[in-house]
């Protein structure tokens, strides 16, 4: 319905119940059993966004962030290098682009799950880079401020980021890298 039915009229409605598809601060977006559910009704409504009009920016901007938060869901949820770096490109310039006002709460929410999304990955090589770019707009106090309710998450995802580092780090290093086996050592 929301691909085909929405329209000035019904968008009111279709957002009422979207929001209530995607549960409390888009807790389902996440959930194993409800992803694929919501990450179809929030690309049928991102198809149809301009059925909302110039009057619901607000509803807009809500939808924007759901989008961002339903997409990624799968590509920060992958082993996929090239989908993880592009969601990761797209957080980045989320980021990137917040001023000195707080986010509305569906953005913060939105950006919060994105990033706990990328933490989880940060054990991979591959996505070290991305995640820590991100964590490098956020070393700004301004920009976590902006998060609001969120800012303590944050805060905490930095500090899990840095632990994982420092323990990579000082937990050794791989047999392969440093067993001599790179660089044509040991007979290769």
């Amino acid at each position: 319905m929301l691909g085909t039915h929405l329209d000035g009229h019904t968008a009111p409605a279709a957002m009422a119940a979207l929001r209530t598809a995607l549960g409390p601060r888009g807790a389902r977006i996440r959930g194993e059993a409800t992803r694929d559910l919501c990450l179809e009704l929030v690309a049928a409504a991102w198809e149809k966004r301009g059925a909302l009009g110039a009057g619901a920016a607000a509803e807009a901007a809500e939808l924007e962030s759901w989008h961002l938060h339903a997409a990624n869901a799968h590509e920060l949820d992958t082993d996929d290098t090239f989908a993880f770096a592009k969601a990761a490109k797209a957080v980045q310039q989320q980021l990137e682009a917040m001023g000195a006002a707080p986010l509305p709460p569906h953005r913060a929410d939105a950006l919060t799950a994105n990033l706990d999304a990328m933490v989880a990955r940060y054990t991979f090589a591959w996505a070290r880079a991305p995640v820590d770019m991100c964590f490098k707009i956020l070393v700004d106090p301004r920009k976590r401020a902006c998060l609001g309710d969120h800012a303590r998450r944050v805060e905490s995802l930095a500090a899990a980021v840095v632990a994982k580092r420092n323990a990579k780090g000082g937990a050794g290093e791989s047999s392969y890298q440093h067993a001599g086996f790179q660089h044509g050592r040991m007979g290769w």
